[in-house]
């Protein structure tokens, strides 16, 4: 049994009249619109198939358990008699579990551990000789006149999949198709060979989710992202590999690559819409027209050994010809990446096919304004693409969060930590004018398939059920709320390392890559010369009263690698360091991990308190909830909740003085700290 949704992805066989009857357990009716014939396989846990012929039944119901197929089956037709589905609801609980025993029994594929219950069961549907082939006429994307785009990155850090599914509803709501997601190399393999896709980072759930709620995905898995993200999505190890050029055909770098898609690309392929999944479309690489054509070819033939021919393959450029000419592939669909504009340029852009509509644009430490399309000028630029008959994607559609250390930076400064990108949908979740705009506009396109649904509120109350170490734990999602002030206490200072085995000494300075320190602070020392020292880069610093035994002492951060331009980004000291032009030898460089060096927090020291010092302070709260920690007064640093790394600040630098933080981060902990 299937339901009408299913029915039509398989471009609705014709139905015969069926004069079944179908119940749910508690004696409701379920719609049955028809059958046909079909030959089915169904694959247990191991992926070990079963074969049959029978009809395949369309229902009206989204859905479908288990159970209600299986006792419909002739074997259970005296089980069904034997059972009054209206018994009191005393009775219920004891009739439910003797029927699941009895079906353990007859059908152990079925309830193999790790099912429970008869739920769902998955079956993979064959029409009968001489049908059309399933989905093959569908290519490449039909239908998907508008695609709304959210980054994997940005909303799957730090978020569980009950908060995922909210947020996708509001992208729903909006009346969009698709939604687009990219997949950072350097989120899932953050050190060499240990390939991480759990809780924050299982992108197939994210695909899923929108699937249920009307969605199909599109994805793009790189290798190189941009996004401003750290390193632009490439893992920073990389650097030691002695790669001259990265995103080239150099053997070193493509030996990286294929070893990375040798684990990716299979988790993709059961996702493709060939094989039933959502993912209608995958990107090869990205706006790769900026550099010399060739590499991506070998991208291409890389992506489809791995996941079939018929896969859709897309690219995506900037808006120039001369861009186009080096960033298009053959046998890939051509795209285009621009903002708001004037109808007359769009007209003369559409000559080098154009798709994305950005809604605003990255945010600098430092920068003072920005310049941004109004509501008005987004609707009306979408509007009028779309009466050209163009395919839509509007970037980004929900605004995201830099959480821990996964910024990048441009050439001339890092990204702030918000990536809320002036969406329609903000980084917590709130609809704004541009929503709106978005919303009204294509509910008034006639026979639009997906049709917005109601406005979400914003700053509602939803409880919901978190499973936490196996225990639900009730809270409160998308509702905001201000705790007051906080008093924070020193209790340690950086420049004293607490965990001495995280040093190594060297005759030169060692950048982070070289010691193995992917993100964050290193602290190079240098005794007994001077006082301790803050350059912000390569320079040339005067220091006054210093004497004889003084320590040099430098604080390098990571302020996030670059995303373009240069993506040969090493970080820390990768010079000599001179006095009075003289070479010092002799370091030691440790690195400091904020998060594990710097817990136990139950004793302050006063004397952390100077120019680099870790702060505590501690708050209550009946019920988790969203909220904003603001950090106006302060300096610059990371601020960390109940271990959670909530990203930078740079209150002194702004523009961003607020740093969201949502209540899936600490669910556990009443307080915080």
């Amino acid at each position: 049994m299937i339901s009408r949704r299913t029915w039509e992805d398989m471009d609705s066989p014709k139905l015969d009249r069926s004069t079944i009857t179908i119940r749910t357990a508690d004696g409701s009716a379920i719609n049955i619109l028809g059958s046909f014939k079909a030959a089915f396989t169904i694959f247990d846990r191991k992926g070990r198939p079963t074969e049959g012929k029978g009809c395949c039944y369309v229902t009206e119901s989204t859905d479908l358990l288990g159970l209600e197929w299986c006792i419909q089956m002739h074997d259970y037709k005296e089980l069904r008699e034997q059972y009054n589905c209206k018994l009191a609801s005393a009775a219920i609980e004891n009739a439910r579990d003797d029927i699941v025993n009895r079906l353990k029994t007859r059908f152990a594929d079925v309830f193999s551990p790790g099912l429970g219950r008869c739920t769902k069961t998955k079956a993979r549907l064959f029409l009968k000789p001489g049908a059309r082939p399933v989905y093959r006429q569908k290519r490449p994307g039909e239908g998907v006149r508008a695609v709304a785009s959210i980054l994997d990155e940005r909303p799957l850090i730090g978020c569980t999949l009950c908060i995922l599914s909210l947020t996708l509803q509001r992208v729903r709501a909006l009346g969009f198709n698709a939604i687009q997601y990219y997949i950072p190399w350097n989120f899932h393999e953050v050190y060499e060979g240990e390939y991480d896709f759990s809780g924050m980072r299982n992108f197939t759930e994210f695909s899923r989710i929108a699937y249920d709620l009307g969605m199909y995905t599109l994805i793009r898995v790189g290798p190189y992202i941009c996004a401003e993200w750290e390193n632009g999505g490439l893992p920073w190890w990389l650097l030691k590999k002695n790669i001259s050029m990265m995103r080239t055909s150099e053997q070193r770098f493509k030996e990286e690559v294929s070893k990375w898609f040798s684990v990716l690309l299979p988790i993709v392929k059961p996702m493709l819409r060939q094989n039933n999944g959502p993912v209608l479309m995958v990107q090869v690489e990205n706006e790769y027209g900026s550099y010399e054509g060739g590499y991506t070819a070998w991208l291409r033939d890389l992506f489809k050994s791995h996941l079939g021919e018929e896969t859709v393959l897309y690219t995506t450029d900037g808006g120039s010809n001369s861009l186009l000419k080096c960033g298009t592939v053959p046998d890939t669909l051509t795209t285009v990446d621009f903002g708001p504009t004037a109808e007359k340029k769009i007209n003369s852009s559409f000559a080098d096919q154009r798709k994305y509509l950005p809604n605003g644009w990255i945010v600098l430490w430092g920068q003072k304004s920005a310049s941004l399309p109004s509501p008005g000028e987004v609707v009306n630029s979408a509007k009028y693409m779309y009466n050209l008959g163009a395919n839509i994607n509007f970037y980004m559609i929900h605004g995201g969060t830099n959480f821990g250390f996964w910024n990048g930076g441009e050439t001339n400064a890092p990204c702030i930590t918000s990536y809320d990108y002036f969406a329609p949908i903000s980084e917590a979740g709130d609809v704004t004018p541009k929503y709106l705009g978005i919303r009204s506009w294509i509910k008034s396109i006639p026979d639009w398939k997906t049709q917005p649904l109601d406005v979400p509120q914003n700053n509602p109350l939803v409880p919901i059920r978190l499973l936490v170490f196996s225990h639900p734990l009730m809270t409160d999602c998308c509702r905001k709320k201000a705790f007051g002030n906080v008093k924070m206490v020193p209790v340690d200072d950086l420049t004293q390392p607490p965990n001495r085995r995280n040093c190594i000494s060297s005759p030169s300075p060692m950048s982070f890559e070289q010691i193995n320190q992917p993100f964050g602070f290193v602290l190079y020392t240098r005794g007994t010369f001077m006082h301790s020292y803050n350059g912000k880069s390569r320079r040339s610093v005067d220091l006054d009263d210093c004497n004889p035994g003084d320590v040099l002492t430098i604080f390098v951060e990571n302020q996030g690698r670059q995303t373009y331009e240069t993506i040969n980004d090493y970080k820390g000291i990768l010079s000599d360091v001179e006095l009075d032009k003289n070479v010092l030898h002799g370091w030691t460089q440790c690195k400091l991990d904020i998060i594990h060096d710097y817990a136990d927090t139950s004793s302050s020291n006063a004397q952390g308190a100077g120019k680099y010092g870790v702060y505590h302070g501690t708050f209550k709260v009946d019920v988790p909830t969203d909220t904003f920690l603001n950090t106006t007064g302060w300096g610059k640093g990371v601020a960390v909740i109940n271990g959670n790394n909530l990203g930078r600040y740079w209150a002194t630098e702004g523009p961003q003085v607020n740093r969201y933080h949502a209540v899936q981060l600490n669910v556990i902990k009443r307080d915080f700290s």
